[in-house]
């Protein structure tokens, strides 16, 4: 948490209009019985929150929780924490007109009795406001000799985990938890958040087009985190997947509003794999990569557009030190000679072990021979759409000098 809240004081009033905590007074009345009476009944919680009077009507607001937590995907211990964030703020106009919508990230939250791998103990919420008492509230509200915890977050409950996952995805289906039609909420413990979660649409059909991020987990079915996402052809482009901790991602879509928005809001930093086709904008990929900070090492791009010096910042920058597969289909029957440059260099991509080209891209096969020298011993196959796109003549070369080249026919 940072030193100083985001907002110092922000109104009941406020956290109910602007931040979606439609019944914040009550939640935090029944965290203060619970916490003061731990063996009280439901029944007497809720006897007992009715007659409390709270001193203030105003908290002090934090807009981000941010925390390292292991890994999923690697087993190096602490060298392999990552970074993950809760953010949690309303929607804001900046000072030239723009808006920015609301973010409201979902979270997995442990009940006191999850264990370090399972779903048992473990229900999602949506993270509504993350809070603080004053000191002298503190004083007011509790025992002199109790410790109440510092930060504390008002969610919505989502439904528990099933026993058992889908068969079809291994994904756990939930759906907002609702009482007489009103959304379920709690005031818990901050500590008690265990990590970020990303909800996955279960689309009908047709994807209704008025939907939008803002209302997007109100109606829909949920579906909880797997390791790998894969979008095509539609998906709603007013969306916000705000964190994912998925490891092979997946967007294939043809309208480039719809990738540059998922790219220009997701966070995922234990992407592994990203394989991206259509029409978007490369350096939308270069800011999800600024954001995410994963360690990518299988980078797949069919780009629809023409060919900019995008692509080479992108593959020159820190994001592409770790790749190890780079799949590539671009415009055009040749090979970008500014492509094939870079490729060229071994400080470029550096630990690049298999390059494929598709889409029958006439390859320069001076360079490809350059490549491949530049590369060697790091570089050990050349991946082709096509036979033809090489003489035999450059193909023996190749594989005379340790390079193995295949035909996608055989990946596939």
């Amino acid at each position: 948490m940072t030193k100083h809240p985001t907002q110092r004081s922000v109104r009941f009033s406020k956290l109910v209009s602007d931040y979606g905590a439609e019944f914040f007074r009550d939640a935090l009345t029944r965290f203060i019985v619970r916490f003061n009476n731990p063996t009280f009944t439901s029944r007497q919680v809720e006897t007992e929150s009715s007659s409390i009077a709270l001193p203030f009507n105003s908290v002090p607001v934090f807009h981000r929780i941010k925390y390292t937590t292991e890994d999923p995907y690697t087993t190096g211990g602490p060298s392999d924490s990552v970074i993950d964030s809760i953010h949690v703020q309303p929607a804001k106009l900046a000072a030239n007109g723009k808006g920015f919508p609301g973010r409201f990230d979902t979270a997995l939250v442990n009940d006191g009795s999850g264990k370090m791998i399972g779903t048992d103990g473990y229900r999602v919420a949506q993270v509504r406001a993350v809070f603080s008492f004053k000191p002298q509230h503190i004083k007011t509200l509790f025992p002199s000799d109790a410790s109440p915890p510092t930060y504390l977050a008002y969610i919505e409950w989502f439904s528990p985990f099933p026993s058992q996952p889908e068969p079809h995805h291994l994904m756990y289906k939930i759906k907002r938890s609702l009482k007489e039609g009103s959304r379920m909420v709690s005031v818990i413990p901050v500590a008690n958040i265990r990590r970020s979660v990303h909800l996955i649409p279960k689309f009908g059909p047709v994807a209704p087009p008025e939907w939008t991020r803002e209302d997007i987990l109100r109606i829909l079915p949920l579906f909880s985190a797997g390791t790998r996402l894969c979008l095509e052809d539609y998906f709603d482009a007013h969306l916000t997947s705000v964190h994912t901790i998925v490891s092979d991602l997946s967007l294939h879509s043809y309208e480039p509003e719809v990738t540059d928005t998922l790219l220009g809001t997701l966070t995922a930093p234990c992407l592994k794999r990203l394989s991206v086709t259509g029409w978007f904008s490369i350096t939308g990929v270069t800011s999800f990569f600024d954001r995410s900070l994963c360690p990518l090492t299988h980078l797949s791009i069919a780009w629809y557009d023409q060919f900019s010096d995008e692509m080479l910042a992108l593959l020159g920058s820190p994001h592409a030190r770790d790749i190890v597969d780079f799949d590539v289909t671009l415009p055009g029957a040749l090979m970008p000679r500014k492509l094939a440059d870079a490729l060229s260099k071994h400080d470029i991509v550096p630990n690049l072990r298999a390059l494929a080209f598709r889409r029958g891209v006439r390859l320069d096969e001076a360079k490809v021979l350059e490549i491949h020298a530049n590369r060697r011993p790091t570089l050990q196959s050349l991946w082709l759409d096509r036979p033809g796109l090489l003489s035999q003549d450059t193909v023996q070369a190749l594989k005379s000098g340790g390079l193995e080249v295949m035909l996608f026919s055989d990946k596939d």
